[in-house]
């Protein structure tokens, strides 16, 4: 019964999505995509990517998915402004960038196929068996599905054509984080951008890395690592919960 239903849909809104408020902002989705979210999802994230993504500047979402926080970023940096959106699962991809195109936003939106790694080159997705898996990983863990292979980059390899200031990076991709930051560190330096990360400890651990070495790299590039609006606890990277944390730059570092 689901397709004649997001037929339906479709048709009632003359293939503009369909429009959700999601964490107070409208949003509109492919009707077969237009549910996946609650009203309020993941909200300390969302406001603090909203007031990082400075008017006019570049921002990096690694892991868009299908696109909530890619165009919640575009509306911050404004028609000034260029997100990069890496999403490398291909199915998924080709949602967001229909969500991002039903928004209005695809003027300053980069869809990008890459999986962020710590080099540039080509690694193994790991894809789960779920339609729109937000799961899938770079990192080899117990997961049943498929596998295939992605181009993946070096966020730092991009630094020459980077057409503005980097005001913030979103990295939610499965244990791959650290690989990340470290393929980052001269972006890091040069910009030091906000920074929002959601951390998987197991995934971390399944590829050779404790989540501790997120939060000392971090510190060592002069971060302040952040819980919503008070100090991240230590003992958060030391479990083995999911978790999200912020973090801004000391830049008197």
């Amino acid at each position: 019964m689901r397709e004649p239903v997001y037929a339906l849909l479709d048709a009632v809104f003359v293939g503009r999505g369909v429009p959700r408020t999601v964490n107070g902002e409208r949003i509109r989705f492919p009707a077969p995509w237009c549910r996946y979210y609650p009203a309020t999802y993941e909200q300390t994230m969302h406001r603090f990517l909203v007031r990082s993504c400075r008017p006019g500047t570049a921002v990096v979402d690694g892991g868009a998915h299908i696109g909530l926080f890619t165009v919640a970023m575009a509306r911050a940096v404004g028609p000034r402004g260029w997100v990069l959106a890496f999403e490398p699962t291909p199915g998924t991809r080709e949602v967001l960038t229909r969500t991002v195109g039903l928004n209005d936003v695809g003027a300053r939106v980069s869809v990008r196929p890459e999986g962020l790694a710590g080099a540039t080159g080509r690694m193994t997705l790991h894809v789960g068996q779920t339609e729109g898996s937000n799961s899938n990983s770079l990192v080899a863990a117990a997961m049943e599905g498929s596998t295939e292979q992605v181009p993946t980059v070096a966020l730092d390899d991009l630094l020459p054509t980077m057409p503005a200031q980097l005001s913030c990076i979103k990295l939610d991709i499965e244990g791959a984080e650290i690989d990340a930051l470290l393929g980052a560190e001269v972006l890091l330096e040069t910009f030091h951008p906000a920074l929002c990360i959601g951390v998987h400890p197991r995934m971390l651990r399944a590829g050779g890395r404790e989540p501790s070495e997120l939060r000392d790299l971090l510190l060592d590039h002069g971060y302040t690592l952040l819980d919503g609006t008070r100090s991240c606890p230590t003992e958060l990277f030391n479990g083995d919960d999911l978790f999200d944390f912020q973090a801004v730059h000391d830049l008197s570092s």
